[in-house]
């Protein structure tokens, strides 16, 4: 068919097409998700010598897909340096930002059991936050001004 024809031809990458466009959309989508995951399951332990890992892993896959490009090597895994790299940063600062958004609205999160949140809002109409949730850093699910609001509690 001459409208497929050619969909993924690039010879630096995935290509021009609608084919390589999804390709890069799901590659991009799943190296996301695997931070948020990572981050979420192991709030304030993902971490690479003390950097979040969603940005470690982010700068370290973008410079080597800079070296590939500069260096002509590893061509082939370049496209996929740097969907990861661009995922990995994007995860880091969708993070920071959704953090210090959540900071400017004047809330503070409860992390409860889905099993007593029917409980909680019908006993509590307005948020109030019991229990102790683990330190995390700034960005993850906890601000270091949130955590020092519940310890004055």
């Amino acid at each position: 068919m001459k409208l497929l024809k050619g969909l993924d031809k690039h010879p630096g990458g995935h290509g021009y097409g609608v084919l390589a466009n999804a390709l890069t959309t799901a590659e991009y989508g799943a190296f996301s998700y695997g931070f948020g995951y990572l981050q979420n399951a192991y709030p304030g332990k993902a971490r690479i010598m003390g950097v979040p890992a969603d940005l470690a892993v982010g700068v370290a896959a973008k410079a080597a897909s800079i070296a590939s490009t500069l260096f002509g090597i590893a061509g082939a895994s370049r496209p996929h340096l740097d969907v990861l790299g661009n995922a990995g940063i994007g995860a880091y600062f969708h993070t920071l930002g959704s953090g210090h958004g959540f900071k400017k609205s004047g809330r503070v999160r409860a992390i409860l059991p889905a099993s007593a949140a029917a409980k909680l809002a019908a006993a509590v109409p307005e948020s109030t936050i019991f229990g102790v949730a683990a330190r995390a850093p700034q960005g993850d699910l906890l601000t270091a001004d949130d955590l020092s609001r519940l310890a004055s509690r």
